[in-house]
């Protein structure tokens, strides 16, 4: 079953079945489109979450069209999807491009109790271009 997601301004679904939860976020200039195959095979398994970052959609009628997004505003999104998903359980994540950024980002705005389980989909000359302290230790 394919819902809307209710976090406000963003456009987005939950679609599938399973105990876990995997939220998929996109990177520059996708929208959730991106993720259509990956849902389709995973659904099966697991609710998928995917939305459209604020900010990315092609579409968009002002003034949202007009506005620019802070990392702090897109982090409290991607939170609040993250916890519609699964407000109980740690989820899995799947990035793509500016969507491992954000998630990294992420990472140091977690409040303590929230897990979260990575699927890294990022070229790693990018982990170079924002520093060594943008990516896991264990992947440079």
């Amino acid at each position: 079953m394919k819902q809307a997601l209710s976090v406000a301004s963003v456009e987005g679904f939950i679609e599938g079945s399973g105990d876990q939860a995997l939220v998929m976020i996109h990177g520059w200039p996708d929208t959730y489109r991106i993720w259509s195959a990956q849902v389709e095979y995973f659904k099966n398994h697991y609710r998928c979450a995917y939305f459209t970052l604020p900010g990315f959609e092609p579409n968009a009628k002002p003034p949202q069209a007009k506005q620019a997004f802070s990392l702090d505003q897109v982090i409290e999104v991607i939170k609040a999807v993250v916890d519609e998903a699964s407000p109980t359980q740690p989820v899995h994540l799947m990035l793509h491009d500016w969507g491992c950024f954000l998630v990294i980002s992420l990472r140091y705005v977690i409040r303590n109790g929230w897990q979260v389980l990575l699927v890294w989909m990022w070229a790693m000359p990018i982990a170079v271009l924002f520093g060594r302290h943008w990516a896991p230790s264990k992947l440079l």
